[in-house]
């Protein structure tokens, strides 16, 4: 599966679940007049509101438990997140452990102003992924009702 869909997903999950979220589509990579390639940054995958409370969501998708470390969050992403958290907003990085054989599908959320400091200091070990609290998904969609309460 592609984080696109997985990103699909979560804001079904959201929106079904009583929130307001849009998906910020892929911008397409265009060409400059010298033949250089230009795509434009993305603050996030996806951007929300639940009982007056706003949030951004970075996606990240793996068929594997593996190590995840700040390199997977985009220079653009992760100042997005900083300010969102400093202007009194929340910041996640959702990601998705989605292994095919034997097939399981693990949520892990991460809180971008609890993690951001370690992430940027060292990597989350494979190990460590595998004992995070976690939801699993079902048919495309996730419980996200504690999250959202917890916001």
């Amino acid at each position: 599966m592609k984080e696109n869909q997985f990103n699909t997903e979560i804001k079904n999950s959201l929106e079904e679940q009583g929130a307001w979220a849009y998906k910020i589509p892929d911008s397409p990579t265009s060409w400059t007049a010298h033949r250089t390639r230009f795509t434009p940054e993305k603050p996030c995958d996806i951007v929300g509101c639940y009982k007056s409370v706003g949030f951004l969501i970075e996606g990240k998708q793996s068929k594997k438990f593996e190590a995840f470390n700040i390199n997977e969050v985009r220079a653009s992403q992760q100042k997005n997140m900083d300010m969102a958290v400093d202007k009194g907003n929340r910041a996640f990085i959702f990601l998705n452990v989605r292994i095919a054989k034997p097939y399981e599908n693990r949520l892990i959320i991460m809180d971008w102003a609890e993690v951001r400091d370690s992430l940027r200091n060292e990597s989350i070990k494979a190990k460590q992924i595998k004992e995070l609290p976690y939801t699993t998904g079902k048919k495309g969609r996730f419980d996200l009702s504690e999250f959202l309460e917890g916001l």
